[in-house]
């Protein structure tokens, strides 16, 4: 962009035009999307060690949107992911963030655990998804399909008993 008189005048006309600015950016980068995954992988391999720290720094703070992360790209894989929208993924970080606080209030864990389990034909979608302790559900293995509350109450399901 030359022709600008001074970074201060660039700054101005960008916050003046902040949707026309946005819009060449985003076409320029469709039409060049060579060069910036180019100018990406320079950037990374100058500051891996960055990046790394950075990348740590945000897992340690966020575990629940990681493990979110990790149970959805394990059902993507599978082919039995059903977390599609924004609010969904909202909702399942929520569940984790309930099991971590569920850890802190009774100090022993608590896993996020499928109802129906994938390998028994289960989807990875919030109805099939409940918060229990983490002896139950380690257990219970892939084995039934017990609700947590059911299991509490003495409730057996039909495929348990025979």
């Amino acid at each position: 962009m030359s022709g600008w008189k001074s970074a201060k005048q660039r700054k101005a006309y960008y916050k003046a035009n902040r949707e026309k600015a946005y819009n060449w950016r985003k076409s320029w980068k469709e039409a060049n999307s060579e060069k910036v995954l180019e100018s990406h992988k320079i950037y990374y391999h100058k500051h891996a060690e960055q990046e790394r720290i950075r990348v740590s720094i945000w897992r340690k703070a966020n575990p629940e949107k990681v493990n979110a992360y990790k149970a959805t790209r394990k059902a993507a894989q599978k082919k039995v992911n059903d977390i599609h929208t924004s609010d969904d993924r909202w909702v399942l970080e929520e569940m984790y963030s309930l099991a971590k606080l569920r850890e802190e209030m009774f100090e022993f864990k608590w896993h996020v655990d499928h109802i129906v389990p994938l390998s028994k034909g289960g989807r990875h979608c919030l109805t099939n998804l409940q918060v229990v302790p983490e002896y139950w559900n380690l257990s219970k293995g892939n084995r039934n399909t017990d609700l947590f509350i059911g299991a509490l109450n003495g409730e057996q399901d039909d495929k348990d008993s025979q």
